[in-house]
């Protein structure tokens, strides 16, 4: 920006809508905006998407590497009954997973509430309970804390990195599933209002408070990534 108030006295977000597809097409879902057009383009479909450093796992996923990632993803959701506005928990770790899952729940239309790794079984079972989540996204070591006994309304838990142990009744395995699953996936088209993710803060008097996000934020968040962040072409963002 060379002139914040020029900025300002000049500002229009419908000049700022144009930057993305569904401004032309009518067709509106936010992980189509942020992975799928780039993946579908030959040169930027091989530009790396995510760049995962963790203490005994190194991955780079490019953008047509995460657009076939989620759509497997999004795939196994929609096997599992998933359906638009339905809401999903991500209860992991940071890990390449925890993005697909995002991405891939966005592109059937889901609601997903990512859980920090800290939490422990009451605050979990708050969250759960008042999100009314029918999927839980884990991993065999977070997933202890979860009292699954007293969820009945959890009916499927998708394990990251369950290995060969033996799975219990409604628990699946995310790599077995999503490689079973097909790459190809019918995008949800949703509104612009629609939700697209659900966030525990406090309340003024320290109650829990869910507060939803719609896919509209996209417009919002290519503006901070412009103008705040300073992002351009090219430049990696560390998170």
């Amino acid at each position: 920006m060379r002139d914040y108030v020029e900025a300002c006295q000049s500002f229009d977000w419908g000049e700022t809508e144009k930057a993305f597809t569904w401004h032309r097409t009518g067709k509106v879902n936010m992980a189509y905006e942020a992975i799928d057009r780039y993946a579908e383009d030959p040169i930027l479909g091989q530009r790396c998407c995510l760049n995962f450093e963790g203490e005994s796992r190194s991955q780079r996923i490019t953008y047509a590497q995460m657009k076939d990632l989620s759509n497997r993803f999004a795939n196994v959701s929609r096997k599992l009954g998933v359906k638009k506005g339905d809401r999903v928990l991500i209860f992991l770790p940071r890990c390449p997973e925890y993005y697909i899952a995002m991405v891939g729940c966005a592109k059937v239309g889901a609601i997903f509430c990512p859980l920090f790794e800290a939490l422990m079984q009451v605050a979990l079972r708050e969250r759960i309970v008042d999100s009314g989540a029918k999927i839980l996204v884990t991993s065999p070591r977070l997933a202890i804390r979860v009292p699954l006994d007293d969820l009945p309304e959890v009916e499927h838990v998708i394990l990251v990195g369950v290995g060969k142990s033996k799975l219990k009744a409604r628990e699946w395995s995310w790599e077995e599933e999503c490689s079973l699953a097909s790459s190809h996936l019918g995008l949800e088209w949703v509104d612009l209002e629609d939700p697209l993710y659900l966030i525990y803060t406090f309340g003024p008097s320290g109650e829990l408070k869910g507060v939803i996000h719609a896919h509209h934020d996209m417009v919002g968040q290519l503006l901070t990534a412009q103008w705040v962040l300073d992002l351009k072409e090219g430049d990696v963002l560390w998170t």
